[in-house]
């Protein structure tokens, strides 16, 4: 197979071995289909994540190295982990969707250097990123700004943020119009949803700041006085308005030129392109 390349990122890419016990490519460029691969395949595949474990090693060391020759060790904090695993030739599969519950995929190092810290050991305790990350601000010790979505407000996220010395958190309404968000800009939840993240946040002691939109396509005036309403309804400390504008050929830019989207005249029911 010429040119077999598997990308990060993409909606899955995965190689399993086949009842016959050779190896098959079934990506999502493939449309539900499968390519059955060689033994010079396979092995390019290992070898180029092989070789990717190596540059990344190489750009920590370097790094690393920059830190030591500016003295910048000793007043820095360095964690070292990955978001998941990568199954690669283990259990007869080269995985990149990691949607299974196999130990390559959720067991991942976390390697911390802490300046004035304990002597390098191992420890075999279990943690999560959340976790992480509200130790390594609580290390710090260092007030911060944070941003986040509405979906991931719950009641412990929150918790975590104020503990860890978050001194404001920026949600995103974007509109208090249902319609508009899920069917224009693609954000499905709910006022509710909006209303319980915002209250998740004071409940935890959390000064929020909230990020609105105007000018959306089909928007009308009575859709901007719902996002008022909803803005004096949630509290923030402070409301951001920003105005569209969406970069040419997304599908929100070709929304927003169609038939119903933005004029260049002001009418009712109708956002005012200027």
């Amino acid at each position: 197979m010429d040119n077999l390349s598997l990308m990060w990122g993409a909606a899955y890419n995965e190689v399993t071995r086949g009842e016959d016990g050779a190896y098959y490519y079934s990506g999502s460029d493939l449309n539900g289909s499968r390519i059955r691969l060689s033994g010079a395949d396979v092995a390019h595949i290992t070898s180029n994540y092989d070789s990717r474990l190596r540059r990344a090693d190489a750009l920590l060391g370097e790094l690393l190295g920059f830190l030591r020759k500016e003295g910048l060790m000793e007043n820095t904090v360095i964690a070292f982990t990955a978001e998941h695993g990568t199954v690669v030739g283990e259990e007869d599969a080269y995985m990149f969707r990691n949607n299974w519950l196999w130990r390559e995929n959720f067991a991942v190092p976390l390697i911390l250097s802490i300046p004035g810290g304990r002597n390098a050991r191992v420890g075999g305790g279990k943690f999560s990123t959340i976790e992480l990350k509200d130790s390594l601000l609580s290390i710090v010790g260092l007030p911060y700004y944070a941003a986040a979505r509405v979906e991931q407000m719950g009641r412990e996220v929150a918790g975590l943020l104020s503990r860890s010395g978050c001194a404001n958190l920026d949600i995103g309404i974007e509109s208090g119009n249902e319609r508009l968000r899920r069917n224009v800009l693609k954000r499905n939840y709910t006022n509710a949803t909006v209303v319980r993240a915002f209250g998740n946040a004071a409940k935890a002691g959390l000064r929020t700041s909230s990020e609105n939109i105007i000018g959306i396509p089909y928007e009308t005036p009575e859709n901007v006085i719902e996002t008022i309403k909803l803005n004096a309804k949630v509290s923030p400390f402070k409301s951001s308005v920003n105005i569209l504008y969406p970069f040419k050929g997304t599908e929100l830019a070709t929304s927003a030129t169609g038939t119903g989207g933005w004029t260049r005249g002001r009418g009712r029911g109708r956002s005012s392109r200027t």
